[in-house]
């Protein structure tokens, strides 16, 4: 288990404190111009690094919620990937609850994360609504991979209940694809 520690968000660029974050649990990050297949824009990844360029980003909580998606991947498949990856639909959702509860962590807005310039018609406002209500979307499988607990997934683990996480990483070979 990764013990992280929170980083005083109130003071410094998110960019900056996402960056500092991902670093801290495990994931390469480089800022440098980016250019070819990308998940999102200013995102590219590359054999499991992550490459940043902040002036092509719509968001900076598209760097959470691309990261998440790697997250949840098994470390081997993580290694490997790159370009547009593959995402199941399960993965998706398990990408929306680890980037929530990421910027809750690291005392983000959820909003940078969820912002209205994605997430379809309605932006990513749903999203937030669901998750502040209690909503569970994508977290049994957070629970099943080790991530954290949640009634839901019919286990609590004190100090460990969604969108409190344990780890960061999954470090099994499950995946959810």
């Amino acid at each position: 288990m990764q013990v992280v520690k929170s980083v005083n968000s109130n003071t410094r660029e998110p960019l900056d404190v996402i960056v500092e974050f991902l670093r801290s649990v495990g994931f390469t990050v480089r800022l440098e111009p980016v250019s070819g297949a990308q998940g999102l824009p200013g995102i590219a990844v590359d054999r499991g690094v992550m490459v940043v360029d902040a002036e092509q980003l719509v968001g900076e909580g598209d760097l959470l919620h691309e990261a998440a998606h790697l997250a949840v991947m098994s470390p081997a498949r993580r290694r490997l990937a790159g370009g547009r990856f593959h995402s199941s639909q399960a993965e998706e959702m398990m990408a929306f609850a680890w980037s929530y509860a990421a910027a809750l962590h690291l005392g983000l807005d959820p909003a940078l994360v969820f912002h209205q310039r994605g997430y379809g018609e309605l932006g990513g406002a749903w999203a937030i609504d669901a998750f502040a209500r209690g909503g569970n979307i994508g977290v049994p499988g957070l629970c099943w991979l080790g991530f954290t607990s949640h009634k839901c997934a019919g286990q609590v683990i004190p100090g460990a209940i969604y969108p409190k996480l344990i780890a960061w990483l999954n470090e099994t070979e499950n995946e959810l694809l």
